[in-house]
Protein backbone atom coordinates (compact mmCIF):
# COMPACT_ATOMS: atom_id res chain seq x y z
CA UNK A 1 0.00 0.00 0.00
CA UNK A 2 3.17 2.58 0.83
CA UNK A 3 4.94 1.86 -2.60
CA UNK A 4 1.35 2.57 -4.17
CA UNK A 5 0.59 5.31 -2.25
CA UNK A 6 3.97 6.64 -3.33
CA UNK A 7 3.69 5.90 -7.04
CA UNK A 8 0.10 7.38 -7.03
CA UNK A 9 2.02 10.63 -5.44
CA UNK A 10 4.78 10.78 -7.62
CA UNK A 11 2.75 10.63 -10.76
CA UNK A 12 0.40 13.30 -9.58
CA UNK A 13 3.75 16.08 -8.99
CA UNK A 14 5.28 14.73 -12.56
CA UNK A 15 2.10 15.10 -14.72
CA UNK A 16 1.79 18.84 -13.20
CA UNK A 17 5.02 19.98 -13.47
CA UNK A 18 5.39 18.56 -17.15
CA UNK A 19 2.17 20.68 -18.02
CA UNK A 20 4.14 23.71 -16.41
CA UNK A 21 7.12 23.02 -17.95
CA UNK A 22 5.32 22.62 -21.96
CA UNK A 23 3.34 25.78 -21.16
CA UNK A 24 6.19 27.46 -20.06
CA UNK A 25 7.99 26.29 -23.41
CA UNK A 26 5.53 26.97 -25.71
CA UNK A 27 4.67 30.59 -24.27
CA UNK A 28 9.30 31.05 -24.54
CA UNK A 29 8.78 29.75 -28.23
CA UNK A 30 5.84 32.15 -29.11
CA UNK A 31 7.76 35.08 -27.88
CA UNK A 32 9.78 36.62 -30.71
CA UNK A 33 11.18 39.39 -28.15
CA UNK A 34 11.54 39.76 -24.23
CA UNK A 35 7.77 40.77 -22.97
CA UNK A 36 6.77 43.31 -20.21
CA UNK A 37 5.08 41.95 -17.55
CA UNK A 38 2.63 43.39 -14.40
CA UNK A 39 1.85 41.82 -10.88
CA UNK A 40 -0.38 41.55 -8.46
CA UNK A 41 -0.89 41.25 -4.46
CA UNK A 42 -3.79 40.80 -2.54
CA UNK A 43 -5.56 40.05 0.84
CA UNK A 44 -8.37 38.54 1.64
CA UNK A 45 -10.70 37.77 4.94
CA UNK A 46 -14.11 35.93 5.58
CA UNK A 47 -16.02 34.21 7.87
CA UNK A 48 -16.08 30.14 8.15
CA UNK A 49 -19.09 28.40 8.44
CA UNK A 50 -19.02 24.40 9.06
CA UNK A 51 -21.47 22.43 7.70
CA UNK A 52 -19.82 19.29 8.30
CA UNK A 53 -22.08 16.51 9.63
CA UNK A 54 -21.72 15.85 13.72
CA UNK A 55 -19.32 13.99 14.27
CA UNK A 56 -19.83 10.58 16.81
CA UNK A 57 -16.46 10.23 18.67
CA UNK A 58 -17.62 7.73 21.73
CA UNK A 59 -20.29 4.84 21.87
CA UNK A 60 -22.22 3.41 24.89
CA UNK A 61 -22.35 -0.24 24.04
CA UNK A 62 -22.66 -0.87 20.31
CA UNK A 63 -25.63 1.66 19.28
CA UNK A 64 -25.28 4.48 21.47
CA UNK A 65 -23.39 7.46 20.77
CA UNK A 66 -22.64 9.33 23.63
CA UNK A 67 -19.92 11.93 22.69
CA UNK A 68 -20.23 13.85 19.47
CA UNK A 69 -18.07 17.13 18.34
CA UNK A 70 -18.46 19.18 15.20
CA UNK A 71 -15.77 21.13 13.88
CA UNK A 72 -17.35 24.71 14.44
CA UNK A 73 -17.30 28.08 13.14
CA UNK A 74 -14.36 30.67 12.58
CA UNK A 75 -12.12 32.52 10.24
CA UNK A 76 -10.33 31.87 6.69
CA UNK A 77 -8.22 34.12 5.25
CA UNK A 78 -5.50 34.40 2.15
CA UNK A 79 -2.68 36.02 1.02
CA UNK A 80 -0.56 35.99 -2.37
CA UNK A 81 0.24 37.16 -5.28
CA UNK A 82 0.54 36.75 -8.96
CA UNK A 83 2.90 37.90 -12.08
CA UNK A 84 1.53 38.21 -15.96
CA UNK A 85 3.72 37.48 -19.24
CA UNK A 86 3.40 38.44 -22.48
CA UNK A 87 -0.09 39.54 -21.26
CA UNK A 88 -1.73 35.74 -21.21
CA UNK A 89 0.82 33.74 -19.10
CA UNK A 90 0.86 34.13 -15.15
CA UNK A 91 2.23 31.96 -11.89
CA UNK A 92 0.00 32.45 -9.00
CA UNK A 93 1.33 31.72 -5.31
CA UNK A 94 -1.50 31.65 -2.52
CA UNK A 95 -1.51 30.49 1.43
CA UNK A 96 -4.80 29.88 2.81
CA UNK A 97 -5.66 29.36 6.44
CA UNK A 98 -8.59 28.84 8.63
CA UNK A 99 -9.10 28.30 11.73
CA UNK A 100 -12.21 27.33 14.17
CA UNK A 101 -13.66 26.36 17.48
CA UNK A 102 -16.54 24.65 18.82
CA UNK A 103 -17.77 23.57 21.68
CA UNK A 104 -20.85 21.29 22.67
CA UNK A 105 -22.20 20.54 25.83
CA UNK A 106 -25.30 17.88 25.83
CA UNK A 107 -27.37 16.06 28.41
CA UNK A 108 -27.82 12.69 28.04
CA UNK A 109 -30.11 9.78 29.80
CA UNK A 110 -29.48 6.21 29.67
CA UNK A 111 -31.23 3.14 30.58
CA UNK A 112 -28.74 -0.07 30.95
CA UNK A 113 -29.38 -3.16 31.63
CA UNK A 114 -25.26 -4.55 31.92
CA UNK A 115 -22.16 -2.69 33.51
CA UNK A 116 -21.69 0.72 31.72
CA UNK A 117 -18.88 0.98 29.45
CA UNK A 118 -17.67 3.80 27.44
CA UNK A 119 -16.23 3.21 23.97
CA UNK A 120 -13.72 6.31 25.01
CA UNK A 121 -11.70 3.30 26.61
CA UNK A 122 -13.03 0.27 28.29
CA UNK A 123 -13.48 1.23 31.38
CA UNK A 124 -16.17 1.68 34.07
CA UNK A 125 -18.30 4.73 34.38
CA UNK A 126 -21.16 4.11 35.72
CA UNK A 127 -22.56 0.68 38.25
CA UNK A 128 -23.59 -3.23 37.21
CA UNK A 129 -27.08 -4.00 37.04
CA UNK A 130 -30.04 -2.81 35.50
CA UNK A 131 -31.25 0.90 35.95
CA UNK A 132 -30.92 4.74 35.00
CA UNK A 133 -28.51 7.42 34.69
CA UNK A 134 -27.86 10.72 33.33
CA UNK A 135 -24.53 12.17 32.94
CA UNK A 136 -23.47 15.35 30.16
CA UNK A 137 -20.93 15.33 27.79
CA UNK A 138 -18.56 18.54 27.10
CA UNK A 139 -16.69 18.23 23.74
CA UNK A 140 -14.08 21.29 22.63
CA UNK A 141 -12.53 21.18 19.57
CA UNK A 142 -10.22 22.70 17.41
CA UNK A 143 -9.87 22.45 13.45
CA UNK A 144 -6.94 24.60 11.41
CA UNK A 145 -5.91 24.10 7.73
CA UNK A 146 -3.16 25.21 6.19
CA UNK A 147 -2.83 25.24 2.48
CA UNK A 148 -0.21 26.55 -0.78
CA UNK A 149 -0.82 26.64 -3.97
CA UNK A 150 0.85 27.35 -6.85
CA UNK A 151 -0.79 27.84 -10.37
CA UNK A 152 0.25 28.78 -14.05
CA UNK A 153 -2.81 30.29 -15.12
CA UNK A 154 -3.41 31.09 -19.50
CA UNK A 155 -5.61 34.27 -20.45
CA UNK A 156 -8.31 33.76 -22.80
CA UNK A 157 -10.26 36.88 -24.11
CA UNK A 158 -13.79 35.84 -24.78
CA UNK A 159 -14.65 39.47 -26.03
CA UNK A 160 -17.00 41.85 -24.58
CA UNK A 161 -13.97 42.09 -21.90
CA UNK A 162 -14.80 38.66 -20.36
CA UNK A 163 -11.30 37.14 -19.68
CA UNK A 164 -10.93 33.61 -18.58
CA UNK A 165 -7.80 32.37 -17.02
CA UNK A 166 -7.35 28.41 -17.35
CA UNK A 167 -5.51 27.24 -13.88
CA UNK A 168 -3.54 24.09 -13.16
CA UNK A 169 -0.79 23.74 -10.61
CA UNK A 170 0.58 21.76 -7.05
CA UNK A 171 -1.59 22.03 -4.35
CA UNK A 172 0.12 21.19 -0.09
CA UNK A 173 -2.19 20.64 1.92
CA UNK A 174 -1.97 20.58 6.23
CA UNK A 175 -5.32 19.53 8.04
CA UNK A 176 -5.56 19.65 12.17
CA UNK A 177 -8.27 18.87 14.41
CA UNK A 178 -7.44 18.18 17.90
CA UNK A 179 -10.60 16.89 20.16
CA UNK A 180 -10.82 17.35 24.31
CA UNK A 181 -13.97 15.14 25.62
CA UNK A 182 -15.29 15.01 29.10
CA UNK A 183 -17.91 12.73 30.50
CA UNK A 184 -19.61 14.41 33.19
CA UNK A 185 -22.00 12.66 36.09
CA UNK A 186 -25.40 14.29 36.12
CA UNK A 187 -23.72 15.30 39.85
CA UNK A 188 -20.95 16.68 37.76
CA UNK A 189 -18.22 15.10 38.44
CA UNK A 190 -16.07 13.96 35.79
CA UNK A 191 -16.27 10.18 34.64
CA UNK A 192 -13.76 10.13 31.67
CA UNK A 193 -11.94 12.44 29.53
CA UNK A 194 -10.83 11.96 25.71
CA UNK A 195 -7.98 13.79 24.22
CA UNK A 196 -7.33 12.97 20.28
CA UNK A 197 -5.43 14.05 17.49
CA UNK A 198 -6.30 14.03 14.02
CA UNK A 199 -3.68 15.12 10.80
CA UNK A 200 -3.46 15.07 7.49
CA UNK A 201 -0.67 16.25 5.10
CA UNK A 202 -0.95 15.54 1.61
CA UNK A 203 0.35 17.11 -1.95
CA UNK A 204 -1.05 16.81 -5.18
CA UNK A 205 -2.15 18.35 -8.18
CA UNK A 206 -5.02 21.04 -9.23
CA UNK A 207 -7.15 22.71 -12.21
CA UNK A 208 -9.36 25.33 -12.50
CA UNK A 209 -10.56 28.29 -14.25
CA UNK A 210 -10.85 32.02 -12.97
CA UNK A 211 -14.02 34.16 -15.13
CA UNK A 212 -13.99 37.79 -15.03
CA UNK A 213 -16.98 39.93 -16.73
CA UNK A 214 -16.95 43.65 -16.93
CA UNK A 215 -20.79 45.22 -15.86
CA UNK A 216 -22.21 48.11 -17.79
CA UNK A 217 -21.60 50.44 -14.39
CA UNK A 218 -17.85 51.80 -15.08
CA UNK A 219 -15.40 50.02 -12.44
CA UNK A 220 -17.74 47.50 -11.73
CA UNK A 221 -17.37 43.20 -12.65
CA UNK A 222 -18.31 40.24 -11.49
CA UNK A 223 -16.18 37.45 -10.94
CA UNK A 224 -15.68 34.08 -10.18
CA UNK A 225 -13.46 30.57 -9.99
CA UNK A 226 -13.77 27.29 -8.96
CA UNK A 227 -10.23 25.42 -8.61
CA UNK A 228 -10.53 21.16 -7.74
CA UNK A 229 -7.68 18.75 -7.26
CA UNK A 230 -6.43 15.62 -5.23
CA UNK A 231 -3.91 15.62 -2.01
CA UNK A 232 -2.06 12.41 -1.91
CA UNK A 233 -1.23 11.86 1.60
CA UNK A 234 -1.65 10.11 5.26
CA UNK A 235 -4.11 10.23 8.12
CA UNK A 236 -2.55 10.09 11.43
CA UNK A 237 -4.57 10.07 14.59
CA UNK A 238 -3.69 9.34 18.32
CA UNK A 239 -5.81 9.18 21.73
CA UNK A 240 -5.67 8.91 25.10
CA UNK A 241 -8.06 8.00 27.71
CA UNK A 242 -8.65 8.17 31.40
CA UNK A 243 -11.27 7.56 33.63
CA UNK A 244 -12.36 9.21 37.33
CA UNK A 245 -11.70 7.14 39.86
CA UNK A 246 -8.88 5.46 37.82
CA UNK A 247 -10.00 2.17 36.36
CA UNK A 248 -8.41 -0.30 33.57
CA UNK A 249 -5.94 1.91 32.01
CA UNK A 250 -6.33 2.51 28.60
CA UNK A 251 -3.58 2.75 26.52
CA UNK A 252 -2.40 5.48 24.18
CA UNK A 253 -3.84 4.25 20.57
CA UNK A 254 -2.32 5.82 17.18
CA UNK A 255 -3.45 5.13 13.92
CA UNK A 256 -2.31 6.06 9.99
CA UNK A 257 -3.34 5.64 6.89
CA UNK A 258 -2.86 6.40 2.83
CA UNK A 259 -5.50 8.54 1.77
CA UNK A 260 -6.36 10.54 -1.51
CA UNK A 261 -8.59 13.64 -0.47
CA UNK A 262 -10.94 15.43 -3.24
CA UNK A 263 -11.01 19.24 -2.39
CA UNK A 264 -12.64 21.72 -4.13
CA UNK A 265 -12.66 25.77 -3.90
CA UNK A 266 -15.34 28.08 -5.01
CA UNK A 267 -15.44 31.96 -5.35
CA UNK A 268 -18.22 34.45 -6.11
CA UNK A 269 -17.87 38.04 -6.19
CA UNK A 270 -18.33 41.38 -6.99
CA UNK A 271 -15.63 43.50 -7.83
CA UNK A 272 -14.71 47.47 -8.46
CA UNK A 273 -12.06 48.47 -9.66
CA UNK A 274 -10.68 52.27 -9.42
CA UNK A 275 -6.64 53.57 -10.90
CA UNK A 276 -4.40 54.72 -7.98
CA UNK A 277 -0.94 56.34 -8.13
CA UNK A 278 1.70 53.96 -10.26
CA UNK A 279 -1.26 50.96 -9.52
CA UNK A 280 -4.47 49.70 -10.31
CA UNK A 281 -6.82 48.57 -6.83
CA UNK A 282 -9.34 46.19 -6.83
CA UNK A 283 -11.87 45.89 -4.12
CA UNK A 284 -14.13 42.69 -3.98
CA UNK A 285 -16.70 40.65 -2.07
CA UNK A 286 -18.34 37.62 -2.06
CA UNK A 287 -19.35 34.13 -1.14
CA UNK A 288 -16.85 30.91 -1.18
CA UNK A 289 -17.48 27.11 -0.73
CA UNK A 290 -14.52 25.49 0.42
CA UNK A 291 -14.49 21.18 0.46
CA UNK A 292 -11.78 18.78 1.88
CA UNK A 293 -12.62 15.08 1.47
CA UNK A 294 -11.40 12.88 4.41
CA UNK A 295 -9.31 14.89 6.24
CA UNK A 296 -9.79 13.78 9.41
CA UNK A 297 -9.72 10.62 11.60
CA UNK A 298 -12.96 10.60 13.63
CA UNK A 299 -13.54 7.10 14.86
CA UNK A 300 -10.52 5.57 16.02
CA UNK A 301 -11.72 5.01 20.03
CA UNK A 302 -12.54 1.12 21.05
CA UNK A 303 -14.04 -0.17 24.09
CA UNK A 304 -13.43 -3.85 25.91
CA UNK A 305 -15.99 -5.37 23.32
CA UNK A 306 -14.01 -6.61 20.43
CA UNK A 307 -17.17 -5.59 18.27
CA UNK A 308 -16.93 -2.28 19.45
CA UNK A 309 -13.14 -1.54 17.90
CA UNK A 310 -14.11 0.29 14.56
CA UNK A 311 -11.10 1.22 13.63
CA UNK A 312 -10.67 4.97 11.49
CA UNK A 313 -13.07 5.83 10.04
CA UNK A 314 -12.36 9.67 7.72
CA UNK A 315 -14.87 12.45 7.58
CA UNK A 316 -14.87 15.32 5.49
CA UNK A 317 -14.41 19.48 6.18
CA UNK A 318 -16.90 21.72 4.24
CA UNK A 319 -17.26 25.55 5.26
CA UNK A 320 -18.84 28.34 3.64
CA UNK A 321 -18.92 31.81 4.36
CA UNK A 322 -18.48 35.87 3.19
CA UNK A 323 -15.57 37.60 2.40
CA UNK A 324 -13.38 40.27 1.12
CA UNK A 325 -10.47 40.88 -0.68
CA UNK A 326 -8.10 43.84 -1.58
CA UNK A 327 -6.08 43.88 -4.87
CA UNK A 328 -2.98 45.79 -5.56
CA UNK A 329 -2.36 45.62 -9.78
CA UNK A 330 1.05 47.17 -10.44
CA UNK A 331 1.91 47.65 -14.42
CA UNK A 332 5.08 46.92 -15.73
CA UNK A 333 8.23 48.69 -15.27
CA UNK A 334 8.09 52.28 -16.43
CA UNK A 335 8.52 52.59 -20.24
CA UNK A 336 11.16 54.63 -21.80
CA UNK A 337 10.67 58.27 -22.87
CA UNK A 338 7.91 58.63 -25.51
CA UNK A 339 9.96 59.02 -29.42
CA UNK A 340 9.17 62.67 -30.10
CA UNK A 341 7.52 61.96 -33.50
CA UNK A 342 4.46 63.40 -34.76
CA UNK A 343 1.61 61.14 -33.95
CA UNK A 344 -0.05 58.69 -36.18
CA UNK A 345 -2.17 60.40 -38.72
CA UNK A 346 -5.54 60.20 -37.90
CA UNK A 347 -8.42 57.96 -39.74
CA UNK A 348 -9.95 60.57 -41.04
CA UNK A 349 -7.34 62.29 -42.29
CA UNK A 350 -5.07 59.64 -44.46
CA UNK A 351 -2.57 60.30 -46.61
CA UNK A 352 -3.06 58.19 -49.87
CA UNK A 353 -0.83 54.98 -50.50
CA UNK A 354 -1.49 54.52 -46.94
CA UNK A 355 -4.25 52.51 -44.30
CA UNK A 356 -4.72 52.87 -40.80
CA UNK A 357 -6.34 49.86 -38.93
CA UNK A 358 -7.61 50.85 -34.95
CA UNK A 359 -7.42 47.91 -32.25
CA UNK A 360 -9.66 48.97 -29.54
CA UNK A 361 -9.22 48.03 -25.87
CA UNK A 362 -10.79 47.31 -22.54
CA UNK A 363 -10.47 49.95 -19.75
CA UNK A 364 -6.69 48.89 -18.04
CA UNK A 365 -6.23 46.20 -20.64
CA UNK A 366 -3.93 44.82 -22.89
CA UNK A 367 -5.36 41.61 -24.17
CA UNK A 368 -7.29 41.51 -27.38
CA UNK A 369 -10.31 41.39 -27.58
CA UNK A 370 -12.68 38.88 -30.49
CA UNK A 371 -12.92 42.19 -32.77
CA UNK A 372 -9.42 43.15 -31.82
CA UNK A 373 -8.36 40.07 -33.33
CA UNK A 374 -10.10 39.99 -36.04
CA UNK A 375 -8.77 44.03 -36.73
CA UNK A 376 -4.67 42.68 -36.06
CA UNK A 377 -6.00 39.92 -38.85
CA UNK A 378 -7.10 42.28 -41.55
CA UNK A 379 -3.72 44.66 -41.12
CA UNK A 380 -2.17 41.69 -41.62
CA UNK A 381 -3.59 40.63 -44.70
CA UNK A 382 -3.17 44.12 -45.78
CA UNK A 383 0.50 44.22 -45.25
CA UNK A 384 0.85 40.88 -47.42
CA UNK A 385 -0.60 42.84 -50.25
CA UNK A 386 3.09 44.24 -50.95
CA UNK A 387 3.54 47.23 -48.20
CA UNK A 388 6.98 47.85 -47.32
CA UNK A 389 6.86 48.88 -43.31
CA UNK A 390 4.27 49.18 -40.28
CA UNK A 391 4.26 51.64 -37.65
CA UNK A 392 2.39 50.82 -34.39
CA UNK A 393 1.40 53.67 -32.10
CA UNK A 394 -0.18 52.86 -28.36
CA UNK A 395 -2.55 54.63 -26.69
CA UNK A 396 -4.76 54.84 -23.59
CA UNK A 397 -7.19 57.49 -22.02
CA UNK A 398 -7.30 59.81 -19.47
CA UNK A 399 -7.61 58.01 -16.10
CA UNK A 400 -4.58 57.58 -14.47
CA UNK A 401 -1.14 59.10 -14.17
CA UNK A 402 1.11 59.62 -17.39
CA UNK A 403 3.23 57.18 -15.61
CA UNK A 404 1.05 54.13 -15.65
CA UNK A 405 -0.41 54.78 -19.17
CA UNK A 406 2.54 55.08 -20.51
CA UNK A 407 3.79 51.42 -19.67
CA UNK A 408 -0.16 50.19 -20.61
CA UNK A 409 0.43 51.99 -24.00
CA UNK A 410 3.33 49.91 -24.36
CA UNK A 411 1.97 46.60 -23.69
CA UNK A 412 -1.30 47.03 -25.89
CA UNK A 413 1.51 48.14 -28.71
CA UNK A 414 3.65 44.77 -28.11
CA UNK A 415 0.25 42.96 -27.59
CA UNK A 416 -0.64 44.31 -31.16
CA UNK A 417 3.10 44.04 -32.72
CA UNK A 418 3.29 39.64 -31.32
CA UNK A 419 0.08 39.25 -33.06
CA UNK A 420 1.09 41.03 -35.98
CA UNK A 421 4.23 38.83 -36.19
CA UNK A 422 2.65 35.38 -35.52
CA UNK A 423 0.18 36.38 -38.68
CA UNK A 424 3.34 37.01 -40.72
CA UNK A 425 4.60 40.12 -40.55
CA UNK A 426 8.36 40.57 -39.64
CA UNK A 427 9.57 41.84 -36.61
CA UNK A 428 11.84 44.31 -38.42
CA UNK A 429 9.19 45.73 -40.57
CA UNK A 430 7.78 47.13 -37.53
CA UNK A 431 8.28 50.49 -36.41
CA UNK A 432 6.64 50.72 -32.97
CA UNK A 433 5.72 53.62 -30.86
CA UNK A 434 4.18 54.47 -27.06
CA UNK A 435 2.45 57.78 -26.05
CA UNK A 436 0.23 56.95 -23.07
CA UNK A 437 -2.75 60.19 -22.55
CA UNK A 438 -0.84 62.11 -25.45
CA UNK A 439 -2.93 62.53 -28.85
CA UNK A 440 -6.55 61.11 -27.66
CA UNK A 441 -8.66 60.55 -30.70
CA UNK A 442 -11.78 61.81 -28.53
CA UNK A 443 -10.76 65.14 -26.33
CA UNK A 444 -12.15 65.16 -22.69
CA UNK A 445 -10.99 66.18 -19.43
CA UNK A 446 -8.35 64.19 -17.79
CA UNK A 447 -9.65 61.23 -15.55
CA UNK A 448 -12.05 60.50 -17.93
CA UNK A 449 -12.66 56.88 -19.55
CA UNK A 450 -12.89 57.00 -23.07
CA UNK A 451 -13.52 54.06 -24.95
CA UNK A 452 -12.36 55.27 -28.45
CA UNK A 453 -8.93 56.72 -26.76
CA UNK A 454 -8.10 52.87 -25.42
CA UNK A 455 -6.00 52.16 -28.74
CA UNK A 456 -3.87 51.14 -30.86
CA UNK A 457 -3.43 52.43 -34.53
CA UNK A 458 -1.38 50.09 -37.22
CA UNK A 459 -0.90 52.28 -39.89
CA UNK A 460 0.86 51.04 -43.30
Amino acid sequence: MKMDFRRKLLTGVAATALIVLVGAGDARAQAPAPQPYSFDLFLQGGRAFSADNTTPIGQLFTTHQILTADSGNGWNGKIGGSVHFMNVWSAHLTYSGLRAKNTTNTPNFHTTAFPLYSVLGGGFVGSPGIGTSWNREVVKTTTRADILDFQAGYDIGLGGGIRTTLLGGLRFGSFNQETDATLFSFAGAAQATDKRHSRFQGIGPTIGANVAMPLPVAGLGVEGSVLAGALFGEVRSSTAVTFTPPTSPLLPRNFSKDHVSPNVDAELALTYTMPAPGAVLELAAGYQVNFYGGVRDTANGASIFPAQHFGSTTDDLLYHGPFARLKVRFGAPAAPPPVTAPPAPPPVAVAPQKQVFIVFFEFDKSSLTADGRRVVDAAAAAFKTGKSSVAIAGYTDLAGTQQYNLALSKRRADTVKTALVRDGVPAAAIDEKWFGKQNPRVPTADGVREPQNRRVEVTM
